[in-house]
């Protein structure tokens, strides 16, 4: 049966919970605008553009309700004959909810409130019918709602997705404002679904499984949610109210499903417990392949190949179901008391971070040790914890250890200097938790989910060696970095000079070098103490290629402004400027080095001295060696 987008005008479509959200990209919108398009400007009237099809079941309240009910309710043989020509209610759409949805939301454009539409609610997320309907209101990424509320296009995933949806369209009818009534009339009349209307005894969580099972944009966990919340798997009796638990039953795992999959999509979260970029759209697949030791492979079904094996051999389909969803519910309960953990969380972040443990282990750890007896057993996850730690540390531990050298690059320290970083922050936390005023339950945490989409490298504090000044450019490069670090205006004149000329001599540069030995690099650090812990920080690597072998104040400087988001400019007649430029996170002991926080009454910001990098060591060596015990930092 074919019925035309015109024909289910005035309907109420819902999603139901086991079915993702709207997840369109511009291009596929644009696609299905420049395909109808196409269609009106080649096609004869009365030919018809199928928008392919659309499988729906009647709304169960509906059924109950019934035909009958509403014509008893009439109050006029015009409103009878009303509801026998357009009795629409509310359908449940088990496929072709992407394009429906993308349909309105072109028609919401098109129309501007002039005509009634349909309307497209979510069972669980909450006003997701308002914003649709008012998506051509939203003024500041906001919409007003009737109650006084605001609906914010960035608080909900979906809402995202249908927006720039919509700023799409609308771009797109920019450049063919005249074609709108034309476009709008093909749409209504020839644009037709394939309408296929579920029976009574259909299962619409097999039929969406079936459905969906051959579409990539599927992923495992959304063929998993709907194996799950098959009606088959759950025992109705036939006694009283039987049926009615099975579908809330039904509706408190899809709420629960939902919520875990929205903590699961804040990053600070998810880098916590992942650590690295994930290919699938549904990060709950990963709680799936914990639970099941199965591991996602990109466009492989294996994981929900697994789940269909064991509901298939299981003698109690509900049983298992609530096994399966128990076991999952706990592993996220876990990495969740981890989250809210001052300690847990950045130990297992650490631990994540670096590679050195898969979250399977950590778990597995954990559920070995019944942390939820008692606080013994909590002790004995933390000896583990810090054993790991101290076990990935190891290569590194010698404070005093030669880098740069033949199997010990300078990137072997990072676990090391990353370690600092993330006990810095305990240690602030647990300061903090003293002070009656903090014991809010609130506390910092070292940003993994910062640290994770950055690419790292093991600065120098003070350069390792001389820039290479082959040509002008190097060498006006060099002095551009030296002036931003500078504070003294007579220390300025004679670089200004040197950037003024078209070409500067290697004798000038030289002198000048000669004449500013703090710029000219030359510390009290002898060139192999360079590369050891003591003169190392973490620096995202877009910063530290940015300003090379820049001397010390010039790095503290830039560094400064990557924090603030500012990026100075030097012109050629020395005037230092500065505009808005890309921000970076700074480890916090990355910035208290460059700061000389670890310097006890020093007044001299313009140098890296061996006494400052003495303190930096030591600082690094106690902290360290407080937590995991004296023997863990040597030298």
């Amino acid at each position: 049966m074919m019925k035309s987008v015109g024909e289910i005008l005035g309907m109420h479509f819902n999603i139901p919970d086991y079915q993702r959200g709207y997840r369109w990209d511009c291009n596929q919108v644009v696609a299905l605008l420049d395909d109808i398009y196409d269609f009106m400007n080649s096609t004869s009237t009365g030919e018809i553009y199928c928008l392919q099809p659309l499988v729906v079941k009647k709304r169960e309240q509906d059924q109950e309700s019934g035909i009958l009910e509403k014509i008893k309710q009439a109050s006029s043989i015009a409103e009878i004959k009303g509801i026998l020509d357009n009795q629409k209610g509310t359908w449940d759409v088990i496929d072709g909810q992407q394009r429906l949805t993308t349909i309105l939301i072109i028609l919401k454009y098109l129309t501007v409130g002039e005509k009634s539409l349909y309307a497209i609610s979510y069972d669980t997320r909450e006003n997701s019918e308002v914003f649709l309907e008012k998506i051509n209101s939203v003024q500041d990424r906001k919409i007003g709602r009737t109650d006084g509320n605001e609906v914010n296009v960035d608080s909900n995933i979906d809402f995202f997705f249908m927006y720039e949806a919509y700023i799409k369209i609308e771009e797109w009818f920019n450049e063919k404002d005249e074609i709108k009534k034309q476009f709008e009339a093909t749409l209504l009349s020839n644009a037709k679904f394939i309408w296929y209307e579920l029976s009574d005894e259909d299962d619409v969580y097999k039929a969406f499984t079936r459905l969906n099972i051959g579409k990539i944009s599927l992923t495992d966990s959304e063929l998993i949610k709907a194996l799950l919340l098959s009606r088959s798997n759950f025992k109705i009796d036939g006694t009283a109210g039987s049926a009615a638990r099975m579908l809330l039953r039904q509706k408190e795992i899809a709420q629960e499903w939902d919520c875990i999959e929205t903590t699961l999509q804040n990053d600070e979260f998810w880098y916590f417990v992942y650590g690295k970029e994930y290919v699938r759209p549904t990060r709950i697949d990963f709680l799936f392949e914990l639970e099941s030791n199965e591991a996602v492979k990109e466009n492989d079904y294996n994981l929900f190949r697994h789940y269909e094996r064991e509901m298939k051999e299981a003698q109690d389909k509900e049983e298992k179901v609530e096994e399966v969803w128990g076991n999952i519910k706990k592993i996220f309960d876990i990495l969740e008391e981890w989250y809210n953990s001052r300690t847990y969380y950045h130990y297992v972040g650490f631990l994540i971070a670096t590679g050195y443990l898969k979250l399977q282990d950590i778990v597995h750890e954990w559920e070995t040790n019944d942390t939820t007896k008692n606080d013994t057993t909590k002790s004995e996850f933390d000896i583990y914890l810090k054993d790991k730690i101290k076990e990935c540390i190891r290569p590194c531990s010698d404070i005093n250890q030669q880098y740069e050298v033949p199997n010990y690059p300078k990137t072997k320290c990072r676990p090391l200097l990353l370690l600092f970083n993330i006990q810095t922050v305990i240690d602030q936390n647990f300061l903090y938790s003293k002070k009656e005023e903090y014991l809010s339950g609130v506390f910092y945490k070292f940003p993994f989910h910062l640290y994770m989409k950055e690419n790292w490298d093991i600065e120098h504090i003070d350069s390792h060696q001389n820039p290479d000044f082959k040509d002008d450019k190097s060498k006006k490069e060099y002095l551009r970095a030296v002036l931003i670090g500078l504070n003294e205006e007579s220390e300025k004149e004679e670089i200004i000079g040197l950037l003024k000329r078209n070409t500067i001599s290697n004798d000038d540069f030289n002198a000048l070098l000669q004449n500013h030995p703090k710029q000219a690099q030359n510390s009290s650090l002898e060139t192999e103490e360079k590369d050891r812990v003591w003169n190392f920080a973490l620096l995202d690597s877009g910063t530290n290629r940015g300003y090379k072998n820049a001397p010390f104040p010039s790095k503290r400087r830039i560094l400064i402004g990557r924090e603030q988001g500012i990026k100075y400019n030097v012109s050629d007649d020395g005037k230092i400027g500065q505009e808005r430029g890309g921000s970076a996170f700074v480890p916090p002991c990355t910035r208290n080095a460059f700061l000389k926080y670890y310097s006890p009454g020093t007044t001299d910001i313009s140098s890296w001295s061996k006494t400052d990098a003495e303190h930096y060591r030591e600082k690094i060596k106690e902290t360290l060696n407080n937590a995991f015990g004296n023997d863990f930092i040597t030298e």
